[in-house]
């Protein structure tokens, strides 16, 4: 069983998917998962997350062999596109999101070359309680910042996950904030 912290490591890999060119993630998913419109709908956790327009949205979606339940990128011609991911596992350790985010900083801080947190609080989301941490790092030469959301829903460790160049994030922040606003949780 992966712990919280574990899987905010799992989902920290995935944003490196990113570093390379992909296809368009966009299309019909079928199964509990799906995307109606500009709306991810997560069936498997009872979660809803809407992008505004110029999104690519698409749930249960592998690419470069990582696996994302949501997978969400602006769709942009730059370097890094602007993306934001949403990973689960089965809970395991501590229920208290202060204990998991000085746990998950730690890791985060030792793991990652240049990481630094900007960042670290626990803020209301639909009327749940969601860990939130921003933190830059590099990787190979490239300053990204991501924001993560941590949350336990239904025995699940939920992240969703919003990256982007660390030069670039503030220019994607209303689309990220508006993104993170339209969460909701049944």
């Amino acid at each position: 069983m992966r712990s919280l912290s574990q899987c905010a490591r799992i989902a920290l890999a995935y944003c490196f998917v990113f570093l390379c060119v992909c296809d368009n993630p966009a299309g019909p998913s079928h199964g509990p998962n799906y995307v109606e419109g500009n709306t991810y709908i997560g069936g498997d956790i009872g979660m809803r997350i809407s992008f505004p327009g110029g999104w690519a949205v698409s749930a249960d979606t592998i690419v470069n062999n990582y696996s994302f339940r949501m997978l969400a990128r602006k769709l942009t011609f730059v370097q890094f596109q602007p993306n934001v991911s949403l990973v689960w596992t089965d809970h395991g350790g501590t229920t208290n999101l202060n204990e998991m985010l000085d746990t998950i900083e730690q890791q985060l801080l030792g793991s990652l070359q240049g990481a630094a947190i900007v960042s670290k609080q626990i803020v209301q989301v639909d009327a749940n309680d969601f860990g939130e941490m921003v933190f830059d790092f590099t990787y190979s030469n490239i300053v990204l910042r991501e924001k993560q959301l941590y949350f336990i829903h239904e025995s699940k460790d939920i992240i969703v996950t919003f990256a982007d160049l660390k030069a670039n994030y503030s220019g994607n922040e209303a689309d990220f904030n508006s993104i993170q606003a339209s969460i909701e949780v049944q």
